[in-house]
């Protein structure tokens, strides 16, 4: 049906509040409100599993040492940090906690850094050397931070406990000078936004390392001349990496790290990788022996920063 001019809605001023004309007159269905949100882009968050739900690694909570990750791209800073988990609550012992956020192209404007039901104390905040100071407060609290205009890059988010323990959750980052409501995001964006920066063959909820089958890639064939036979093979990415990810190689019979297993012959065997891609990589290795091959292996992808 084609509308007449006269057909539509005047044009006024909101407040936010009041219900506000869709098109047709009469039809008064959302709120200024409403329509803000909906006209909102997604990822306001700059942070990426700012709720430390994702947790690939399966770290068990303690001790990190310096620039080694724990949950899902937060990593400890400087002298290393203690930080644990439970309920979604995190409890942050002691330490720098670190998340490089890449090129969000931040330089010179204003940000918000927040977290929601702080407790036991203050969270010192520091934003490419910018520091600020989180008050504990029940609710969302917050404090906003100028980006310096040379940081043309990454930028560095770093979260220290001001005087012992404090706790708090829902990490947010985003433009402004207001803190506003933790922006949820489905699991699978969310791990989607992890892989590219690590990613992992095994199931979720089993550690690297671990004695599994499920997710191991694998190469067989049989009818080769008895021997040492070659397998190789291509395993593929289910995110493209940041750069050409460090691999890592297990043994799905004992975790070995740098080890095929030789299914075929009951035994770990060396493991060798052609890397430089950002979306696969080519693993091979020589059978012990007889006229099959049958080698698998589970492995880490990393290109964290």
């Amino acid at each position: 049906m084609a509308l007449k001019i006269s057909q539509l809605a005047p044009v006024t001023a909101l407040t936010g509040t009041e219900p506000i004309e869709l098109g047709i007159a009469g039809d008064k269905s959302a709120t200024a409100a409403q329509i803000g949100a909906m006209s909102t882009p997604g990822f306001k968050n700059y942070l990426i599993n700012g709720d430390f739900a994702i947790n690939q690694r399966v770290f068990a909570g303690g001790a990190l040492a310096a620039g080694v990750y724990g949950f899902d791209r937060w990593k400890a800073g400087t002298g290393g940090c203690n930080i644990s988990l439970s309920a979604g609550v995190l409890t942050h012992t002691s330490g720098p906690l670190v998340q490089v956020i890449e090129a969000p192209n931040l330089a010179g404007k204003t940000i918000t850094v927040s977290v929601d039901g702080l407790s036991g104390g203050n969270l010192s905040v520091s934003v490419e050397g910018v520091a600020g100071v989180i008050v504990a407060s029940a609710g969302r609290s917050g404090v906003s931070i100028a980006v310096p205009g040379t940081s043309t890059g990454n930028v560095t988010v770093t979260l220290t406990p001001a005087s012992g323990a404090v706790n708090y959750k829902r990490v947010q980052v985003e433009l402004g000078s207001v803190a506003t409501a933790f922006e949820w995001r489905p699991v699978a964006i969310e791990l989607a936004l992890c892989k590219r920066y690590y990613e992992k063959s095994y199931s979720d909820g089993v550690a690297p390392g671990a004695i599994a089958q499920q997710g191991k890639s694998a190469v067989a064939f049989s009818g080769v001349t008895a021997g040492s036979n070659l397998g190789q093979a291509s395993t593929q990415f289910t995110a493209a990496k940041r750069i050409p990810p460090a691999i890592t190689m297990y043994s799905s019979a004992t975790g070995a790290a740098g080890k095929l297993r030789d299914n075929a012959n009951g035994v770990d065997v060396a493991g060798s990788l052609a890397g430089g891609a950002t979306t696969s990589f080519i693993w091979w290795g020589n059978t012990a022996g007889g006229t099959q091959v049958n080698l698998d292996m589970q492995w880490t992808a990393d290109a964290e920063f």
